[in-house]
């Protein structure tokens, strides 16, 4: 939702277009999460993640581990993502 969502559909494309011709996969696994904060309205969440990525120039690498801080908001009784940061 809001400028997460613009910033996102303006710039799927090139980025699905780099995916498609690398030939890249990517599997992600959220290995932890917790709740930060709430509001009616709004939460921030803090995700663990480990992802595997492979490409046709590139076998599949070992495991990666990211934070992600994820901020969600409730519009129209659905709950839509905001924003999402990388925590280092």
């Amino acid at each position: 939702t809001g400028t997460f969502r613009d910033d996102f559909a303006s710039q799927s494309k090139p980025f699905i277009d780099a995916v498609k011709d690398s030939k890249s996969v990517t599997t992600g696994t959220v290995t932890a999460s917790g709740l930060e904060s709430a509001t009616k309205d709004t939460a921030q969440v803090m995700v663990a993640v480990s992802v595997r990525t492979s490409s046709a120039m590139a076998p599949e690498s070992d495991p990666r581990t990211w934070r992600i801080r994820i901020a969600v908001q409730k519009v129209d009784n659905e709950v839509k993502v905001a924003n999402v940061d990388f925590v280092p």
